[in-house]
């Protein structure tokens, strides 16, 4: 980082007094720390000594130009004059004799203009392939759940078990939720066990309530979204076909299958329309990259809504369809 007045000050970098450079670097970054520090320290003693040359080589010589015009001087001003002109060739001779040595005079000593500052490692870095994999895994398990789920639901319609129910007190309504909310603990089981799984394996979330929200906010999403698809057919062709017609690209685009951090920056753009995309950022948000609950909201919030909003529209169409 380059600070303001740097380039103007140059000169003073004789005497200590330039502005100093920035140099923020990552420590486990040693050996190009030292080679970025060397580039550094060589650029800014040669732009010195040629902002020196250059003001020198601008300066005036004694001429015959300037003898004559001393000639004309007054007395008074043509003696200070005469000083100046001796001042300045001792000048320019004890400049050269610096350079034939080693460009640099003996008893000089430069306070390098540089400050060099180790920066902290950033929380967007998983710890390991492992601990990005097995959040993958996560999903692939609500996955496994949604569809287990969908063929209970097909099959109770298929068998005339969901009209039996009907004739009971509960309305259809309240059967459907009913269905909703054993799919909702069935996908939050299925979350908790591999939790304990990576807990086993070494993989601990950096907040266990971060990590339970984004479980819970996740499962009525899929939850939701089961719902939803209960409602393409009434037979399990039609309802698994339709739901691994749609989850695969979205969990292609969504980071169930490539991290979200490799994705290019137009298919990044892409996944936002993804449930997939937030299901593993609202994870990955609990367990490595140490989200605060502010930017962790995003996430759960439209989890929440997706979950919502594809239940009442799963819900309207099954019970139009029946």
């Amino acid at each position: 980082m380059v600070p303001e007045g740097f380039g103007r000050g140059i000169l003073r970098f004789f005497n200590g007094d330039v502005p100093a450079l920035r140099l923020l670097f990552d420590p486990a970054r040693r050996s190009e720390r030292g080679l970025i520090e060397g580039l550094l320290f060589h650029a800014a003693f040669a732009t010195a000594f040629a902002e020196a040359e250059r003001a020198l080589a601008a300066a005036p010589v004694p001429s015959a130009a300037l003898r004559e015009a001393q000639a004309g001087m007054p007395a008074p001003v043509a003696a200070a004059f005469e000083r100046f002109l001796e001042a300045l060739a001792a000048f320019r001779a004890e400049i050269a004799r610096s350079d034939a040595a080693s460009r640099t005079p003996a008893s000089f000593a430069p306070t390098p203009p540089l400050a060099a500052e180790a920066i902290a490692g950033t929380s967007m870095r998983p710890p390991s392939s492992f601990a990005v994999s097995f959040i993958q895994a996560m999903f692939w398990a609500l996955l496994g759940a949604m569809m287990s789920m969908l063929s209970e639901m097909v099959r109770e319609r298929m068998t005339g078990t969901f009209e039996r129910l009907r004739a009971s007190p509960a309305s259809p309504g309240e059967i459907l939720l009913s269905s909703a909310f054993s799919t909702w603990l069935l996908m939050l089981l299925a979350l908790g066990l591999l939790a304990l799984l990576a807990l086993l394996l070494g993989i601990r979330p950096a907040d266990p309530l971060k990590l339970l929200a984004a479980a819970a906010a996740a499962s009525l999403a899929f939850t939701g979204l089961t719902l939803l698809f209960a409602s393409a057919g009434d037979s399990m062709q039609a309802v698994h076909g339709t739901t691994w017609a749609v989850m695969l690209p979205l969990a292609m685009v969504g980071g169930a299958m490539v991290p979200l951090f490799l994705l290019p920056a137009w298919l990044a753009t892409l996944s936002h329309v993804s449930p997939v995309k937030w299901t593993v950022l609202a994870l990955e948000g609990a367990y490595w990259r140490q989200m605060s609950w502010a930017e962790l909201a995003l996430a759960l919030a439209t989890l929440l809504g997706i979950g919502l909003l594809a239940a009442l529209l799963g819900i309207r169409r099954i019970l139009a369809r029946t």
